[in-house]
C-alpha cells in the first residue's frame, strides 16, 4: 500500500519537476526569460550553466517537496517554502 502525498505537496512537486525540465530543455528561450544573453558564440561566457544549474535546482526542490508529502511532513513543506523566498527575495535586493 502507497503512502498518499498531501496534495499541497504534489501540486508543488509536479510544478518544478516541469520547471527544471523547462530549464534543462530549453535553454536559450530560458536565457531569454530571465533577459541574460545566452548564444552559441565561442567568445562570451557560457551562461547556460546559470541556467543548467537551475534547472537542477528546481528538480532537487521537486524531489524534495515529493518526499516531505509522502512523510506528511507539513512543517518542513513551509520551512523549504519559505526558504525558497526569503533566498529570492535577498538576491533582488543584491542584484537591484
Amino acid at each position: 500500500m502507497a503512502i498518499p502525498v498531501v496534495p499541497v505537496a504534489g501540486v508543488l512537486s509536479t510544478g518544478f519537476l516541469g520547471l527544471g525540465a523547462l530549464h534543462l530543455l530549453a535553454p536559450f528561450q530560458m536565457c531569454s526569460i530571465f533577459g541574460l544573453p545566452c548564444s552559441a558564440v565561442a567568445d562570451k561566457p557560457p551562461l547556460q550553466a546559470f541556467i543548467y544549474a537551475n534547472g537542477g535546482r528546481e528538480i532537487m526542490l521537486s524531489i524534495a517537496f515529493l518526499l516531505l508529502g509522502k512523510q506528511g511532513n507539513r512543517e518542513g513543506m513551509r520551512a523549504l517554502m519559505y526558504g525558497i523566498l526569503v533566498c529570492s527575495s535577498g538576491l533582488l535586493r543584491v542584484a537591484f
